[in-house]
């Protein structure tokens, strides 16, 4: 029995692609330095045909998106010193975008269906590993065995999701998005177990605004598979998604009901003492000046006014934008010197700098946020989102690169895939979130799924439909 069981794992240790798995959990992590690293590293396992082809696969989007923003650079003529260097780093978090992108499909070309769906489903194991492991974490340092019934402890109650960032290590909702394309994924490929551990694993996360739309997509996917197991799958995801907003975190069925139905927030002395304890003294806005400026509106709906308004401000802004860092972007915050919890090593040594546009738009937004406490940090708070740099930092011209070229680009080569349009409906819709592409994983991600789509030999099947 013990040598079977050896052998199995042997078995399924060559059949796993060890370089691609590696590239694909070292682009995950969130640190700055690691990610060109991985890419400089995996250049050495790619054979140069294989990537020359790879190369013409790219999304034209990266390669019209640089083009755009050297002509954009001297439209702006901005040439300090300061800005030179943050473009720079602006272009080569496009440039990287696009090269991982021809070497994961090159990876993923040279290998047949199998491997590549055991690779990543070993991927999918891991970060469940490690997000597990960081659940376990939770439950000793809150001493209880759930972290997400604390109501005046500020690090768990609904915070607890907070920590169960995964592989990841970025916030919390980016490991929320990757189990809903998995487990859009494995419900595809029948494999239903995987299918609901990845539900499972999201809904822990607690990422709310995330999983309003996740349910009625992964519900509709299920209800038009021809596989009874998949329906009953569903059933029991969605019946511990019932279980976790009713009885193991009603804080965040409060916080979720009250975010959308509530058009005011009432503000009372327990969270504004919440806020005089834990507000940064590097900040200067006062703590009544923070809760005042969100009074009347969420930190995203005014930050989506000031895009509006920076557009129609004047003709280049409109056309062009601000310029790469300069608006919108993780970019523009990392080099600014707001104190957020996490700051990368790399941007601590390098000079601050805040544009204009920066400082009378989103900046102010984030000052205030980040002079409060974390449960302030939140999606519907915080101006970012991935539309708002790229309308705010390319304008107009830019983004329609992004519509046509981009998306245009999945959709057509897609052909509304039943199997991948779920997923690319929600990657639609995450955008909303973060400037998903600067953190160059999830996206990856999400394109790794489209190569599969595109690669795989059974592409035009509709594995729904399979008995």
């Amino acid at each position: 029995m013990n040598n079977k069981v050896s052998f199995d794992i042997k078995r399924l240790a060559t059949q796993i692609d060890w370089p691609l798995l590696a590239l694909l959990t070292t682009l995950m992590v969130d640190m700055v330095w690691i990610k060109p690293f991985a890419l400089l590293f995996s250049l050495l396992w790619i054979r140069a045909s294989n990537l020359k082809h790879s190369l013409k696969e790219i999304p034209p989007f990266y390669l019209l998106i640089i083009g755009f923003s050297l002509i954009q650079y001297f439209v702006l003529a901005d040439f300090t010193r300061d800005y030179l260097l943050f473009f720079s780093i602006g272009m080569a978090y496009w440039i990287f975008s696009g090269l991982a992108f021809a070497l994961i499909f090159a990876r993923i070309k040279s290998s047949n269906s199998q491997r590549n769906h055991i690779t990543l489903t070993s991927f999918f194991w891991l970060n469940l590993g490690v997000t597990a492991f960081q659940l376990l974490m939770t439950m000793i340092h809150s001493g209880t065995i759930n972290p997400f019934a604390l109501w005046d402890n500020p690090e768990f109650g609904t915070s607890t999701g907070d920590h169960l960032k995964g592989l990841f290590l970025a916030p919390c909702y980016i490991n929320f998005m990757a189990n809903s394309f998995f487990a859009l994924y494995f419900l595809s490929k029948q494999k239903l177990v995987n299918s609901v551990l990845a539900v499972i694993t999201l809904c822990l996360t607690s990422s709310n605004f995330a999983i309003i739309l996740f349910v009625p997509t992964y519900l509709v996917v299920s209800f038009f598979s021809r596989v009874p197991k998949a329906k009953l799958a569903a059933l029991g995801s969605m019946a511990f998604i019932v279980l976790f907003y009713g009885l193991i975190s009603r804080s965040n069925y409060y916080y979720l009901t009250e975010s959308i139905f509530k058009i005011e927030h009432h503000y009372d002395e327990k969270k504004i003492g919440k806020v005089d304890n834990t507000v940064s003294t590097n900040n200067l806005a006062s703590n009544k000046e923070d809760i005042e400026y969100f009074k009347d509106n969420k930190g995203k709906v005014i930050a989506i006014n000031q895009t509006i308004d920076f557009l129609k401000s004047d003709w280049k802004n409109f056309l062009f934008g601000a310029g790469i860092g300069n608006f919108s972007s993780l970019l523009a915050r990392r080099q600014s010197d707001i104190q957020i919890e996490q700051k990368s090593r790399l941007f601590k040594k390098l000079p601050l700098r805040v544009s204009p546009s920066y400082r009378d738009n989103h900046y102010t937004i984030e000052r205030h946020i980040y002079n409060m406490s974390s449960d302030w940090h939140s999606i519907q708070q915080l101006p970012s989102s991935f539309f708002n740099q790229i309308l705010g930092e390319y304008g107009v011209l830019g983004t329609v690169l992004f519509l046509v070229f981009y998306i245009g680009y999945i959709l057509k080569r897609s052909k509304f895939n039943l199997v991948f349009f779920p997923i690319a409906f929600l990657m639609g819709y995450y955008l909303l979130f973060d400037y998903l592409f600067e953190y160059l994983s999830i996206v990856v991600l999400f394109e790794v799924f489209f190569m599969l789509m595109i690669l795989e030999p059974e592409k035009k099947v509709d594995v729904l439909n399979e008995k």
